[in-house]
């Protein structure tokens, strides 16, 4: 009965052993498929962390683009200024001008009358 006894528990010990393994085997089994999804995150991880630094350097280049055009929107602007005051300036003394014209003229207009009035006298 001894022996009967240390049959059964060398069979029991074989099961357990037998199941252990399974486990390990099973282990190792997860273990790998756990590493080759981190790989496969850690490259997806890795692209997307360089597709992020292309954005962030467009954002950039962009970003400077845009500011570099409204100083150009800004120079044209004062320029504009500057030629709407210098039209402003222009037209008054254009104006001035054809008001001493006129009175050139209306004195010229008057000066011939009394010329011709003392010729005809």
């Amino acid at each position: 009965t001894l022996k009967s006894k240390t049959r059964v528990l060398e069979s029991e010990k074989e099961d357990h052993m037998k199941l252990l393994e399974e486990k390990i085997t099973t282990i190792e089994e997860e273990r790998q498929a756990q590493t080759i999804q981190v790989e496969k995150l850690t490259a997806s991880l890795s692209e997307s962390t360089s597709k992020h630094r292309e954005m962030a350097r467009r954002l950039t280049s962009a970003e400077t683009e845009n500011s570099n055009l409204k100083n150009n929107i800004n120079e044209k602007d004062q320029i504009n200024n500057k030629l709407e005051l210098s039209l402003e300036q222009a037209n008054a003394a254009m104006m001035g001008m054809e008001r001493e014209l006129n009175n050139l003229r209306t004195t010229l207009k008057s000066k011939t009358r009394v010329l011709e009035s003392e010729k005809e006298d």
